[in-house]
């Protein structure tokens, strides 16, 4: 857990427990990292494959931004409030033009 031999031996079980709590912390930020670097190789292996496969019809992409950045842009909690206002007009602007879509489609079966 990180503790020296000798120091060990002159903590009392209370401060070991912090030793002990700093190393789980530890613990698991490298399981966090190894992860994320296995979700990196994972899209790195899939873009090979699909381009080797498919060649120029191949559509995977390799990720354009690190997953930590692409999860602060998604995270609401993190964004301003003018970020915020510019997703929101953004969704009204996609649904708008589903509807769009939508009634064209529509009436085009119609005629």
């Amino acid at each position: 857990m990180g503790v020296p031999y000798e120091l060990f031996w002159h903590l009392n079980p209370k401060k070991i427990k912090a030793f002990e709590e700093a190393y789980k912390l530890k613990r698991k930020v490298e399981d966090e990292q190894m992860w994320l670097m296995g979700m990196y190789v994972n899209n790195a292996v899939s873009v090979a494959i699909d381009h080797a496969l498919n060649g120029r019809k191949a559509k995977s992409k390799y990720f354009e931004k690190p997953i930590m950045e692409q999860v602060k842009d998604n995270n609401p909690d993190l964004m301003t409030e003018e970020e915020k206002l510019e997703r929101v007009k953004l969704l009204f602007a996609t649904l708008e033009a589903r509807k769009i879509e939508f009634d064209r489609e529509n009436n085009k079966g119609s005629d």
